[in-house]
């Protein structure tokens, strides 16, 4: 009787679960991969190239590190780097602190890729979900406005450096 408790137990936590928000954004710079890449990829440097005002703290260094910022008109959060592949340029993070445009999850992959003579492509996918009765569209749309702004920030940041 007990293991049938527990499996309608599994059953039901499995069929109620819901599956995270997903947003894709693609963005082009104009500026070397190379370039935008040695940027990007410091996950410690996020304040110097992003165009809003950010507080940061590190802890640690390479996957695993975390961020602490405080973001004017966000507030405080800190996100984990889950993925540094300098290969492929690609890196994720994870948010593990925090209620950034009303998410309570959050976690994000971006790669950059070569899009021709001195372009970049970069295409962002962000996976999240809200508190309840949140409004998952605007945050959607919130999280595309934001992409759209840091891909912007890195293209201005790194052509300002060449």
């Amino acid at each position: 009787m007990r293991n049938l408790a527990l499996s309608f137990l599994v059953i039901l936590s499995s069929s109620c679960s819901v599956p995270m928000r997903t947003v894709e954004h693609e963005h082009e710079i104009h500026v070397p991969v190379s370039a935008a890449w040695k940027v990007f990829s410091n996950f410690a440097a996020f304040a110097e190239w992003n165009a809003m005002p950010v507080e940061l703290d590190i802890d640690g260094s390479g996957v695993g590190m975390t961020r602490t910022m405080d973001i004017e008109g966000i507030g405080r959060i800190r996100e984990r780097l889950d993925k540094l592949d300098h290969e492929k340029r690609q890196i994720a993070y994870t948010l593990v602190e925090g209620t950034p445009l009303g998410m309570v999850e959050y976690h994000a992959e971006v790669a950059l890729y070569a899009a021709g003579e001195g372009r970049t492509l970069i295409k962002w996918h962000g996976e999240f979900d809200g508190a309840p009765g949140a409004d998952l569209d605007a945050m959607a749309e919130n999280l595309k406005g934001s992409y759209q702004g840091m891909s912007e920030a890195l293209g201005a940041f790194v052509a300002a450096t060449l």
